[in-house]
């Protein structure tokens, strides 16, 4: 499995983890495929999620069996969402 961060080997929060948990299997999945920022990016989707096990368990059923190719789809997609989403600013006047 990858390190679900940058620095190899490292511990991560992930070490005591449940290793059957699907959060666990989703983050270690990103970690193979995905490097900084994409794996950052993605991480978000299941870390911060009401509920992690069920986003774990969303995106394990979308990439189920299709590689690389579906992390990076469902990346993009991920993506999209956020920039939809993102609140909307007025610019600053300048004076």
């Amino acid at each position: 499995m990858g390190s679900p961060y940058n620095i190899s080997g490292s511990a991560s929060r992930l070490f005591f983890q449940n290793k059957a948990s699907a959060e666990f299997k989703a983050l270690s999945v990103i970690a193979e495929s995905l490097v900084h920022p994409q794996r950052t990016l993605l991480s978000a989707f299941v870390l911060h999620a009401v509920d992690r096990e069920v986003a774990s368990q969303f995106f394990l059923g979308e990439i189920s069996g299709q590689g690389k190719a579906a992390v990076l789809k469902f990346l993009t997609d991920w993506i999209a969402l956020l920039i939809k989403g993102a609140p909307l600013t007025k610019p600053a006047e300048r004076y």
